[in-house]
């Protein structure tokens, strides 16, 4: 191999570093800026779907309140239809009138806690897919919020029956104050047992609130550390690029020395 092949062999591997050197800076930079946009694309949808919720959860609670008022309201008038018990038979017959019209605060009731049944079901499906997403909190209760808003619909289905029953009695509460009597406190059981649920219920939401909270939080804090990161690895790969771009100058250098050396044998041998 003659010494102008091997400076062009030199000086062309020369050349060949630069250009990979400046390909893997690009490509790197590239490939890192779409990966980093992404995942904060990701990120950011997994903030907003956390708001999202804790706004879903703050509204399935103000209806939880609302349905305790009326457990209460509905607590304090069964007080008063205890009371009219041991009143004659007029004011028996008052009584049941009164009774008759307990149902329909009771539909209300039932209505207000379907709607958080059926919300229920978003709450926790939400927090699940957020569980999931990267870094995502771990969401795993024992008790579901639907399976929870379901056993306090068990626990109030038998309070309309009991209501249907006090009107009953009370049309016959000359002969039958006894069984009215005993209506009525299981009634007041179950409202109690009922609003207790409800009390178990506005726990889980502030569970499930602080849990969105903690998600929307995560992810805020990791879009900030992953932008910081894939930055600092963008840099490394251009620093990298540069490193081989600069390297180059070694054959290059070769080229001329052998050229240089080349030249000087050249002139000895004249001189001979």
């Amino acid at each position: 191999m003659t010494v102008g092949s091997e400076r062009a062999i030199l000086r062309s591997l020369a050349v060949a570093g630069v250009v990979v050197g400046l390909a893997f800076g690009a490509a790197g930079w590239y490939f890192l800026g779409q990966l980093d946009r992404n995942l904060d694309q990701s990120l950011e949808i997994g903030e907003s779907a956390s708001g999202t919720l804790i706004e879903t959860i703050d509204v399935a609670e103000q209806l939880v309140v609302a349905l305790d008022d009326g457990l209460g309201t509905l607590a304090t008038t069964l007080e008063t239809v205890q009371a009219s018990l041991f009143d004659t038979t007029g004011v028996a017959r008052s009584t049941a009138d009164l009774a008759a019209a307990l149902p329909e605060s009771f539909d209300d009731v039932d209505v207000a806690l379907r709607t958080v049944e059926s919300l229920s079901g978003a709450i926790d499906g939400a927090l699940r897919a957020a569980s999931r997403i990267p870094l995502g909190p771990d969401y795993d209760p024992d008790v579901s919020f639907p399976e929870a808003v379901g056993n306090l619909r068990s626990a109030f289905s038998p309070i309309g029956d009991d209501l249907d029953a006090i009107a009953l009695e009370l049309d016959t509460f000359a002969t039958s104050s006894g069984d009215v009597g005993s209506q009525v406190d299981a009634v007041r059981v179950d409202l109690v047992e009922t609003r207790r649920a409800l009390a178990n219920t506005s726990e889980l939401l502030d569970e499930y609130r602080e849990t969105a909270r903690e998600a929307g939080q995560l992810a805020r804090d990791s879009r900030d550390d992953m932008a910081r990161g894939f930055l600092l690895a963008r840099l490394a790969v251009v620093l990298l690029g540069l490193f081989l771009i600069v390297s180059q100058f070694v054959p290059w250098w070769l080229a001329d020395r052998v050229a240089t050396a080349s030249n000087a044998q050249d002139s000895e041998s004249v001189r001979v």
